[in-house]
């Protein structure tokens, strides 16, 4: 996933500069592959995995929002402004 969105990102040379939410966009990427491990390795506790699949699918939203929204703080954004 990761190589793919840099290979998407140098092929429509866009620079995280010019498009912060693309850097918001992969730095969610790599916290939600993190949270992906933890919650799947079997030493950890039940509460330790299950917050941190919790964790993981609230970023998967916030990464889906940020491709919406192409503002690098997604949803969290309009919750700031309510």
């Amino acid at each position: 996933l990761l190589l793919s969105a840099l290979t998407l990102a140098w092929m429509l040379r866009l620079d995280p500069g010019n498009a912060p939410w693309l850097t918001a966009k992969v730095l969610g990427l790599v916290l939600y592959v993190a949270l992906g491990v933890v919650a799947l390795r079997p030493e950890r506790s039940f509460g330790v995995r299950a917050t941190a699949w919790v964790a993981a699918l609230v970023t998967v939203g916030w990464i889906v929002s940020v491709a919406f929204t192409k503002h690098p703080a997604g949803f969290l954004a309009w919750l700031a402004a309510r």
